[in-house]
């Protein structure tokens, strides 16, 4: 967790979401990523949650888009607090595709352009989540499913697909390693 520093325990504040390198703890990371690939055959990977701090402008962004999962349809994103070992904040709406490829080409495709070989999906189960949640949904036979107990099983099925697709939409040839 600490690639992006400040997980806050309790806060709006924490760095849970930014999915940006820690500069002072982790200086020049394409460079290292290159070297520990080139001199010792290492590849790496980095570890991702669905949530976003409250206080981040990611959480700003992904709001205006409608692509935080929220308490109804027309209302706000959830805030999740319950649970806060990693900080307070919202949750990403993987059930929305264009949530999901929206995020990937953010943040995702940055880390694959500087080297990155692999992602963890960590939390996906979700471990925190609200189950009174709106989500953008999942459609089977009898309509489209918008709540948290009609999407939890698939949440974390559709988080690694949209990594799948950012994967297959931004040309990458190399087949991408997730860590669920």
């Amino acid at each position: 967790l600490q690639w992006y520093g400040g997980i806050f325990q309790g806060s709006d504040d924490t760095r849970m979401g930014s999915l940006t390198w820690d500069q002072a703890a982790f200086s020049g990371p394409p460079r290292a990523i290159a070297r520990l690939a080139r001199e010792q055959g290492i590849g790496l990977l980095t570890v991702e949650q669905p949530y976003v701090g409250r206080n981040l402008p990611e959480h700003q962004d992904l709001e205006s888009r409608g692509y935080l999962v929220r308490q109804c349809e027309t209302c706000p994103p959830v805030y999740l607090t319950d649970n806060p070992w990693w900080g307070k904040g919202g949750m990403i709406d993987f059930t929305n595709p264009d949530a999901g490829s929206y995020w990937h080409d953010l943040k995702r495709q940055p880390l694959i352009d500087a080297g990155i070989l692999g992602h963890w999906t960590d939390l996906g189960e979700p471990e925190a989540y609200d189950p009174e949640g709106w989500y953008w949904g999942v459609a089977d036979a009898e309509g489209v499913r918008h709540e948290h107990s009609e999407v939890h099983n698939l949440y974390n099925f559709l988080w690694s697909r949209s990594i799948f697709d950012g994967y297959q939409r931004n040309a990458i040839a190399q087949r991408p390693f997730i860590l669920s």
